[in-house]
């Protein structure tokens, strides 16, 4: 009998780590049967007091990406976290976001009154994805961190050639943009959304947009949301 209503629970499994330990991470995917879908270029922009505390420095850093059903991420990431030196200052982050469109700081505000406060109260990560035109990452970062953001991973438009990717995390593909991951607590996430798009969003020049979503695992930052 067909079951129309079933639908699998997928995860993007989430790697940025330096190029010598997406060698490493690669080998582990393998050696687990899942496949790196995507693997992308990028750099950090953590400031250099915070370096040690993410894990993101200014180094070059890959961004591998598997999509996966829930367990299996889950036991993936947990591989991940036992195998790469996480820890150690410089080395990357690993997370888990559900494989499903991002909510952009528009579509958040129009839900009720409460959901700040809820989304506050929350233990858990946001994976905050912020696009803007190319050059202009730094106009970006330099917004977040008027509200605590410390430093992130940017995705430069030459590089953003994963449409499949793209659509899973609600963006538009775009050769002229660059996307900035962060990691952010739950009770900072909706403060930055805003900081970005009333700083960057109607600046022609940088044409910023915010998208959110959940981050179900991280590993790497255990320490500094603790």
């Amino acid at each position: 009998m067909e079951n129309r209503g079933f639908r699998m629970d997928m995860r993007a499994l989430v790697v940025i780590v330096t190029p010598v330990l997406a060698e490493v991470t690669r080998q582990i995917f393998k050696e687990a049967g899942a496949e790196v879908r995507y693997e992308i270029d990028g750099e950090g922009t953590a400031s250099r007091e915070w370096m040690d505390v993410l894990g993101l420095g200014s180094a070059a850093k890959k961004l591998l990406v598997g999509i996966l059903p829930s367990a299996e991420a889950d036991t993936l990431a947990e591989k991940l976290n036992k195998s790469l030196p996480l820890r150690k200052a410089g080395n990357g982050i690993v997370f888990t976001v559900p494989a499903e469109k991002m909510k952009d700081f528009a579509q958040l505000q129009q839900k009720e009154a409460s959901l700040e406060a809820k989304i506050s109260e929350e233990k858990i990560c946001y994976l905050v994805s912020i696009i803007a035109n190319k050059g202009r990452s730094e106009d970006v970062m330099d917004a977040a961190r008027t509200v605590g953001a410390s430093g992130g991973t940017v995705i430069h438009g030459e590089d953003v050639r994963h449409h499949a990717l793209v659509r899973a995390w609600g963006l538009r593909h775009s050769e002229t943009k660059e996307i900035v991951l962060i990691l952010s607590e739950a009770s900072k996430v909706m403060g930055l959304m805003k900081a970005v798009t009333e700083q960057c969003g109607e600046n022609e020049k940088v044409q910023a947009r915010a998208f959110a979503s959940q981050v179900d695992r991280v590993y790497g930052l255990n320490y500094y949301l603790q």
